[in-house]
C-alpha cells in the first residue's frame, strides 16, 4: 500500500518554552502516519511576537524545502493544533487538488451560503476542497498545504508582512492563485496561546464534522 504522506513534509515553527504542546501535536502527527517533520526552533533571545513568528516560520519552510528534497508538498504547520483523523483518509485527495489548501478557517465568513445554510440547518457536510470567499481577509495559518513550487517561491517573495499568514495570503493573491479550503476543517487551535503570545481567538465551527459522525 502506497504511504499517502510519502511526499508530504510538515514544516513547523516553536520556541523552546512551548517543547511540551510541541511534543504533544508531533505524536499526534506520528499517530496519523507522518514521518517527515521539520521543526525549526526560534532563537531564545527573539521575543515572542508576530515578527520574529514570521522570520521562524519562514526558516520553518526552508528547512523543510532542503531537508526533503523530493517532498511535492510541505504542509506548513503550527505547534499547538488538534489533527482530525480523517487527514489521513483524505489525503490523497487534497495532494490531487494540486492547490494551495488550508485545513482551517475561523468561523463561516470564509464559506459559500451553501454551506453556512448546511450548518445552520445542522446538517452534515460533504467532503470537499473549495476556494474560500473573502480571500483577502483571511487568516489564521494552522495547517497550510503547498505544492512544493508554491512553497518555494513563496521563500523567495520578499513582503514587509509580519505574520507567515499575511505574507502566504498576499504572495498568493500577487501571483494570483486562490486559496482553497478542507470541507470540514482537519484541524483546530488547541486552547492556549499562540507562538506569538496571543490569545486563542477564533475557531473553526466545522472541525472534526463528517458525513459518518453526524
Amino acid at each position: 500500500m502506497t504511504d499517502p504522506w510519502g511526499t508530504v513534509v510538515i514544516a513547523t515553527p516553536t520556541v523552546s518554552q512551548r517543547s511540551e504542546i510541541w511534543a504533544e501535536t508531533r505524536r499526534a502527527w506520528e499517530q496519523a502516519g507522518v514521518r517527515q517533520i521539520v521543526a525549526t526552533l526560534q532563537p531564545t533571545d527573539w521575543p515572542l511576537g508576530h515578527k520574529s513568528q514570521r522570520r521562524t516560520a519562514d526558516d520553518a519552510v526552508a528547512d523543510a524545502l532542503e531537508r526533503y528534497p523530493e517532498a511535492s508538498h510541505v504542509l506548513y504547520a503550527e505547534d499547538d493544533i488538534l489533527i482530525d483523523p480523517a487527514i489521513t483518509r483524505r489525503l490523497p485527495g487534497l495532494l490531487g487538488a494540486r492547490v494551495p489548501i488550508t485545513l482551517f478557517v475561523a468561523g463561516t465568513r470564509h464559506y459559500p451560503a451553501s454551506i453556512r445554510r448546511t450548518l445552520d440547518a445542522g446538517q452534515a457536510l460533504a467532503e470537499a476542497v473549495i476556494p474560500i470567499t473573502g480571500q483577502r481577509a483571511w487568516v489564521g495559518s494552522l495547517a497550510v498545504l503547498l505544492p512544493r513550487g508554491v512553497a518555494e517561491a513563496s521563500t523567495r517573495w520578499e513582503s514587509r508582512y509580519t505574520g507567515w499568514d499575511v505574507h502566504i495570503r498576499e504572495f498568493l493573491r500577487a501571483h494570483g492563485r486562490r486559496l482553497c479550503v478542507a470541507v470540514p476543517n482537519l484541524v483546530q487551535h488547541r486552547d492556549i496561546e499562540s507562538m506569538t503570545g496571543s490569545p486563542r481567538g477564533a475557531v473553526s465551527v466545522t472541525f472534526g464534522q463528517s458525513r459518518e459522525d453526524t
